[in-house]
């Protein structure tokens, strides 16, 4: 069974994992390789981000006692202007899932705190 924290790629995270961009701080960890990989990923995770999402390429392997708190997205972090197209999909992705709920936000009524009608 797949792990519904680990994405085939960004169009798969942005279209099956965008709860993850709906309460922040979000943390995107981009690695390469597996070096401290495992202290990364925890330290932001203890520090309090709401979500951690790491971009990383196959031959990366995720420490698996993280597999339930971090999302996984399969990026090929080795080909030439990956990375910044990756990041802007992902900002992207996340004024798509806020600015519903901020516009949401200000068409409420606000009290002011005057009391009575």
């Amino acid at each position: 069974m797949k792990n519904p924290m680990q994405y085939n790629g960004l169009t798969d995270f942005l279209k099956n994992g965008t709860a993850a961009l709906a309460k922040g701080p979000i943390a995107v960890i981009i690695a390469e390789d597996g070096v401290e990989l495992d202290t990364t990923l925890r330290h932001h995770l203890n520090i309090g981000f709401k979500s951690v999402v790491a971009l990383l390429p196959d031959v990366v392997e995720m420490p698996g006692d993280l597999e339930d708190k971090v999302h996984r997205v399969r990026l090929d972090v080795y080909r030439e202007g990956a990375v910044v197209h990756a990041i802007n999909r992902l900002i992207e992705g996340v004024e798509a899932v806020i600015h519903p709920l901020t516009r949401r936000a200000l068409d409420q009524p606000v009290d002011r705190g005057r009391g009575g009608s």
